[in-house]
């Protein structure tokens, strides 16, 4: 995410809070039994350290985006309470999917250009999530019982994947062999911090684990579809002539 503007911020809080608020109210003056709010793992914060997160941490986000969509579960919350209309918030990582935008955008053209990714020794774990799999926990959010009044974290998987790692899969969803190459990475983060790309070298290298075992236990849910399966779906040269 580049460099924002006020113009960016007020956006930020006119769709992700006051929009959100508006749409509580509209549903509740409808009589809408149950809203589903898709919030973002950003409320929790930016990158994990030693363990996961949690829907049970305390809220920590860093930027304004963060910040707009933690407004906007405190505003839906807020005009729910005591009502008869439910909420249930559920907060994705990295969504991917056919047409997917910015990094995940850069990459693949890197990948089909053969552009050489100094990424190889990077040994970060992150949670991702495939569109197959949001859309499939966002049904059973909607018809469990036991999803009302709760805050979910969903990914593909209790465990992370590398960035290199997830390199290979669009590589190998795109019939391409990503041409990796080892640069230290106290070097790339040199690099990185000289060009003012500070937040683009913790997305790239930091840790961002998700623990979804809420998820799977209250509901008993488990991801329908491998990350691989989703990969192919969403870069493969067949979707890319669509």
């Amino acid at each position: 995410m580049g460099r924002q503007t006020q113009a960016d911020l007020a956006e930020y809080d006119r769709v992700n809070h006051l929009g959100t608020k508006a749409v509580a109210k509209a549903a509740l003056r409808a009589g809408v039994k149950r809203v589903i709010f898709v919030s973002s793992i950003k409320v929790n914060g930016e990158q994990t350290v030693d363990v996961p997160f949690t829907p049970f941490d305390t809220c920590k986000p860093i930027d304004e985006y963060g910040c707009s969509k933690l407004d906007g579960e405190t505003a839906l919350k807020t005009v729910l309470q005591h009502s008869k209309t439910e909420w249930v918030i559920v907060r994705p990582p990295l969504i991917y999917g056919p047409g997917a935008k910015g990094n995940l955008e850069l990459l693949r053209k890197a990948i089909n250009l053969g552009v050489p990714l100094p990424l190889s020794r990077i040994q970060n774990s992150r949670s991702i999530l495939g569109v197959q799999n949001l859309s499939d926990f966002l049904i059973c959010c909607v018809i469990h019982p036991d999803a009302v009044g709760q805050v979910f974290l969903v990914a593909d998987s209790n465990k992370g994947i590398s960035t290199p790692a997830l390199i290979r899969e669009i590589g190998a969803a795109m019939e391409r062999v990503p041409r990796l190459w080892p640069l230290p990475v106290t070097f790339l983060h040199g690099i990185c911090k000289f060009t003012g790309r500070s937040t683009l070298f913790d997305r790239l290298c930091g840790n961002l684990e998700l623990d979804i075992s809420h998820a799977m236990s209250r509901l008993g849910w488990q991801p329908p579809y491998s990350s691989g399966t989703q990969m192919k779906a969403a870069f493969s040269r067949a979707t890319e002539l669509l």
